[in-house]
Parts: C-alpha cells; sequence; structure tokens
C-alpha cells in the first residue's frame, strides 16, 4: 500500500509539473522570449505537443502573437532527435503534426496567424506546409476566407499565389467572393 502511493504521488507530482512547463512554455511563446523557451523545453521537449484550456499548443499561441522566431524554434524543436524517437515511441499520441494541430475552435496556428494579420508567420507556415490553406476550422472558415473577412489583403493574396487548391469556403455557406462583396460593401478596398 505504502509503495502504491508513494508511486502514485510521484506520477501526480510529475504530471503537475508537466502542466507547469507546458504553462511556462506558452507564456514564453506569447512573448517572444526563445531563451526560455529553450531552457523549458530541453527539460521535456514534448511539451511542445502540450495543450492549454482553450487546446492551443505553444505553435497556436507564438503564431496568434506574430512571434515569429518562437514559430520558427518551435518548429525546429520537432526536428530534435530526443522529439522524434519519444513520438516513436508513444504509440498514444493522436496528432503530433504540430502545424496541423487543432484547437477548440478547429484552428490550425495558420488560422490564428491570419486572424492576427501576421503575414511574415503566414508566409513562414505556408512554406512549411501549403496544405494548411485547405483546412477549415469548425466555423467552415479556410486561412483564406479568414484573411479577406479580416481586410489582410496582402494575405490573401500570398495564399491564393503560393497555396495551390486553397479553400475558398468560409462560415454559412458564405465563400472568399461573399466577405470581399461583404468588405466592398461597408467602404474597404481591395487590392
Amino acid at each position: 500500500m505504502g509503495q502504491w502511493a508513494s508511486s502514485t504521488k510521484k506520477d501526480c507530482t510529475s504530471r503537475k509539473l508537466f502542466r507547469q512547463g507546458a504553462i511556462l512554455l506558452h507564456l514564453a511563446a506569447e512573448d517572444g522570449k526563445e531563451v526560455d523557451a529553450d531552457s523549458i523545453v530541453k527539460s521535456n521537449p514534448l511539451l511542445i505537443y502540450d495543450r492549454n484550456a482553450d487546446e492551443d499548443t505553444a505553435l497556436h499561441v507564438a503564431a496568434r502573437s506574430g512571434k515569429l522566431n518562437m514559430v520558427k524554434f518551435l518548429m525546429d524543436v520537432t526536428k530534435w532527435p530526443e522529439v522524434v524517437e519519444a513520438l516513436a515511441e508513444d504509440c498514444t499520441s493522436k496528432e503530433r503534426n504540430l502545424l496541423r494541430m487543432q484547437n477548440l475552435e478547429g484552428n490550425t496556428p495558420l488560422h490564428e496567424a491570419v486572424m492576427a494579420g501576421h503575414k511574415e508567420t503566414v508566409k513562414f507556415l505556408i512554406k512549411a506546409d501549403s496544405s494548411l490553406a485547405s483546412v477549415k476550422n469548425k466555423s467552415g472558415d479556410s486561412p483564406l476566407f479568414l484573411a479577406v473577412d479580416g481586410n489582410f489583403f496582402d494575405i490573401a493574396v500570398y495564399i491564393l499565389d503560393n497555396c495551390w487548391g486553397c479553400s475558398y469556403e468560409g462560415r454559412k455557406c458564405m465563400t472568399v467572393l461573399h466577405a470581399a462583396a461583404i468588405r466592398i460593401r461597408d467602404g474597404k478596398t481591395l487590392p
């Protein structure tokens, strides 16, 4: 009995430390503090796959915040030998492609970067995987639709120029053309 209690206490402490590390990593990602993120990730590289209450990974947070240095760092971590090895051994993992992980709203890091208007981050994410432009969130919004809907026409043009087969769809059966027409009606000008 004492041995089980001791083992359970260790497991709880280990999980608690893992959660604390993940929270710290999300904060470092939001602030773009690569040095802090590096020391956190070195203690447990798989923290990059952990999610917060909104199901965001640290990559979602960094993309939304426009911290391109952090986005690049987190993507580099996925290539570390210890991460690749740990993922190969973890048969319980679901989605482990950091770029394709979706949060509670179904947003990938690309959706988050587009909605925040961070063009350089969008460009990096699309260069890493241009097929992300075909992923729709739970509302049915594609990254292209979100770009037009958010008046980020330079991002929309970049997506069109660099993502063959991107989705034009958006919420409530709308398309990019609907969003553009609404923006024109609202007095916004298209490029």
